[in-house]
């Protein structure tokens, strides 16, 4: 069995979601998933990917 280690999201280890989701075709066939995220003000710009706004939240913190 592979060991796992759980971390909290954030810019220091984004690189490593970041790969991890693109390694599996993101999350859920391809979702970055930010539609669960709510209390955005801006929200997500429109010529804005999920990833680069899931990336904006989580380095904004």
């Amino acid at each position: 069995m592979n060991d796992h280690t759980i971390k909290p999201l954030d810019a220091s280890t984004w690189e490593d979601f970041a790969a991890m989701v693109e390694r599996n075709t993101g999350l859920f066939s391809g979702c970055w998933c930010t539609w669960f995220h709510h209390g955005v003000p801006e929200g997500r710009g429109p010529e804005e990917s999920n990833r680069e706004f899931k990336e904006r939240m989580v380095r904004a913190g």
